[in-house]
């Protein structure tokens, strides 16, 4: 679930107890489109407000412990165009990688007393709530680098020398909705091989 961790009392001392309990990974980062600085302790996921430096007002800190493996990378993307939510609709998308699979979290600033999300952070009158939206499955990759477009929505990541992304999509004309992982470097090196033994050949008969 998404709940807030109360002051920056409460900050540092959610921290320093995930640190203590640490089995095997951190990361961290920024996502400048929502202002927040993210940590991950494992499986769980925390954000913040970096703009608050280290007042940490109100009930700044945000997490979610609902990831069941380890955190990898966090990134973040405007819904795409054109694929319909329900209400809330999300402001952004929070892609999160893990040791397992990819997961879109919508993230939306609601007004107090929304009942339809986990619970969330207030800012003002306003607080961040989220849900699982997609989850795709990894299948034994690695991820080595995320990226995503805050034009398009799109969403780009790394295993290895290989580029994938992420394709979601709800409310097809079946009713269902769904998430995969599309392979673009196959796609650009079956072009590219043929072309490259064409010229290979050619120079053997010139």
């Amino acid at each position: 679930m998404f709940g807030s961790g109360g002051d920056g009392g409460k900050l540092q001392q959610s921290l320093t107890t995930r640190c203590l309990g640490l089995k095997s990974n951190f990361a961290t980062g920024l996502l400048p489109t929502i202002s927040r600085v993210w940590a991950s302790f494992d499986s769980a996921l925390f954000l913040w407000n970096y703009h608050h430096g280290q007042q940490m007002e109100g009930t700044d800190l945000v997490y979610f412990d609902k990831i069941q493996h380890p955190i990898l990378s966090v990134a973040s993307a405007p819904p795409k165009m054109g694929v319909s939510f329900r209400e809330p609709r999300p402001h952004t998308l929070l892609v999160v990688a893990t040791t397992t699979e990819i997961i879109l979290l919508g993230l939306s600033f609601a007004s107090d007393g929304h009942d339809g999300v986990d619970g969330g952070e207030h800012v003002g009158n306003k607080r961040l709530v989220g849900r699982i939206l997609f989850k795709a499955s990894l299948d034994g990759m690695v991820v080595s680098a995320m990226c995503c477009s805050q034009v398009t929505g799109r969403v780009f990541f790394a295993v290895g020398e290989e580029l994938y992304e992420v394709e979601y999509w709800t409310r097809t004309w079946y009713g269902t909705s769904g998430c995969t992982l599309v392979n673009h470097s196959k796609g650009m090196l079956s072009y590219i091989l043929p072309m490259i033994s064409m010229f290979r050949t050619t120079g053997i008969w010139v």
